[in-house]
C-alpha cells in the first residue's frame, strides 16, 4: 500500500511528488499504466487508484529489447538507493532477507566488463551471506 502523505504533500500533483527511485519519465509511464491522470493530486487518489498503482509497481513485467536510443550501454543511476542497503551484506535495511546486487543498485559506470564484474562480485557477497 502506498503511504499516505500529510496535508501539505497530499495537495501536490503526482507528477511533482513521486518516489525518488523513479525517473520522471518512468513515473509518468507507471501512472499512465495505472490509468491515473498526471494532473491528479496525491490526496485525490482513491483506494482503487492506489491499488492499481501498487499492482503495476509490483506485478508488471517488461521485455527489454535492443539498445538504447544512443546505442550505448551504460550502467546508469536510478536503482535502489545505496543508503537503503547494508553495504557489507547488500541486504535492504527495511526489508530483512531482501538483497540487491548489480545494476539494481544506484550506481553508474561504463561498460566493458566493469559493471559485469561488479554484479558478479556483489552476487558473491550475497551468496556468502546466505550460506
Amino acid at each position: 500500500m502506498l503511504r499516505t502523505f500529510g496535508s501539505k504533500k497530499s495537495r501536490r500533483l503526482l507528477t511533482g511528488e513521486y518516489p525518488r527511485c523513479f525517473t520522471a519519465k518512468l513515473w509518468q509511464h507507471l501512472t499512465e499504466r495505472a490509468h491515473i491522470s498526471p494532473q491528479k493530486r496525491w490526496g485525490e487518489l482513491s483506494e482503487r487508484d492506489r491499488n492499481r498503482l501498487c499492482a503495476i509497481l509490483t506485478g508488471d513485467v517488461y521485455q527489454i529489447e535492443g539498445r538504447g536510443k544512443n546505442k550505448e550501454e551504460f550502467v546508469t543511476r536510478g536503482g535502489i538507493d545505496l543508503e537503503s542497503i547494508n553495504l557489507t551484506t547488500l541486504e535492504a535495511r527495511r526489508h530483512r532477507g531482501l538483497y540487491f546486487a548489480g545494476e539494481l543498485l544506484d550506481v553508474d559506470g561504463i561498460t566493458g566488463g566493469f559493471n559485469l564484474q561488479a554484479a558478479w562480485s556483489m552476487a558473491a557477497v550475497v551468496a556468502s551471506v546466505l550460506n
